[in-house]
């Protein structure tokens, strides 16, 4: 057991003294502390938890998101910063007070195709170690396809948010695909207020052998075209239209179309030799020849036509076998087919059709009734 001796009555008082002084000078520290104390700093909210977007590579257009920035109760001024300090993301500001709106940018620029990430932090400047933390994600993807029916038209348009032509230079470009079963042709008329390239390709990737390339067209009032272009296999075909310079865009219509059959020749009629002198339905005439005229037209407007015409005596019927052809003309001309060795004292009858060339033709059209 131990003893502790009690003081002696006069240090008693002295002792109490100490006491109250002490306890006074620990309440006073109690006090300073609590006023030193920083207050408790509001937590820091965001109005999205993640942020993610995509565009096709060789885009330019910048895509943009809104936050908005808010805190429990009082207000906090934050500042903000890319964890990873990625290029492609751009922020609209480094610092805030709540409430506000902070905009994130992601820029394609020159970005190869993949997805790329990082984080923004908002921090609250009273208490550094206490973040919020927003992911973001910014998927780079290859140029996207738009499925197109044959003989259809096609209004588009050519913008900073489209992809790189996958065999330009840098130019904007869309692309479109088609199935096709092979030994056939196909023709490609595109009108524009820019300067514009059409590809066929059979392959996007940007080494693959292009099937046809037009940089300008022959049709008149008509940008760029190719007429009639083989296609040798069954397989998906792609159409690329594309700006002729980098930068260019704009505003398009593109006509894909397989080649289609004339129509039956027009204004038929039957002339002398001399190719001016009518002779009328059910005539006579002295001579062992004649001039069979027609306009020929075909709904594609870059086709060349010939004119073919059987002629047989009257009571024999139509074979479908031309006697004669024309010379090759163009699209809404007159064509003349010369049939010469007609008998003498004979009576004919006779009809037209027009071909274009790829050998599609009209419907025959005989001439007069009677012949």
């Amino acid at each position: 057991m131990i003893r502790v001796a009690h003081p002696h009555p006069g240090r008693r008082a002295k002792l109490a003294g100490l006491l109250i002084v002490g306890l006074a000078g620990f309440l006073i520290t109690c006090q300073v502390d609590q006023l030193l104390s920083p207050p408790a700093t509001a937590a820091l909210l965001t109005s999205l938890g993640v942020v993610a977007d995509s565009a096709p590579v060789g885009s330019t257009a910048m895509l943009g998101h809104t936050i908005s920035v808010s805190s429990s109760g009082t207000s906090v001024t934050w500042s903000a910063r890319a964890v990873d300090t990625a290029s492609w993301l751009v922020l609209s500001a480094l610092s805030g007070t709540t409430p506000s709106t902070f905009t994130v940018q992601f820029n394609p620029g020159h970005l190869p195709t993949g997805t790329y990430t990082d984080s923004i932090a908002f921090t609250p400047a009273l208490a550094a170690g206490s973040a919020t933390y927003v992911p973001v994600s910014f998927k780079v993807k290859s140029c996207s396809i738009t499925p197109e029916m044959i003989d259809a038209r096609i209004a588009d348009s050519l913008t900073t948010g489209d992809c790189a032509a996958p065999h330009g230079n840098g130019q904007f470009g869309e692309v479109y695909s088609f199935s096709d079963s092979g030994n056939d042709s196909l023709s490609a008329v595109l009108v524009s207020g820019f300067g514009a390239i059409i590809s066929l390709d059979t392959s996007l990737a940007p080494a693959a052998l292009v099937v046809a390339r037009a940089p300008n067209c022959s049709l008149p009032q008509q940008t760029t075209c190719f007429l009639y272009r083989l296609l040798p296999q069954a397989r998906t075909y792609y159409v690329e239209v594309m700006s002729a310079s980098a930068g260019q865009t704009g505003s398009y219509t593109l006509a894909l179309t397989r080649p289609h059959p004339p129509s039956a020749p027009d204004s038929l009629g039957q002339y002398l030799s001399d190719s001016a002198t009518t002779v009328p339905i059910g005539g006579a005439v002295a001579h062992d020849t004649l001039v069979f005229r027609a306009v020929l037209n075909d709904p594609d407007l870059g086709d060349s036509l010939v004119l073919q015409v059987e002629a047989k005596p009257t009571g024999t019927g139509f074979t479908g076998v031309p006697t004669a052809t024309s010379v090759r003309v163009g699209n809404g001309a007159h064509a003349w087919v010369t049939v010469s060795g007609l008998s003498n004292n004979a009576f004919y009858h006779w009809q037209a059709r027009t071909l274009d060339q790829t050998g599609r033709g009209s419907p025959w059209l005989a001439f007069g009734s009677p012949a």
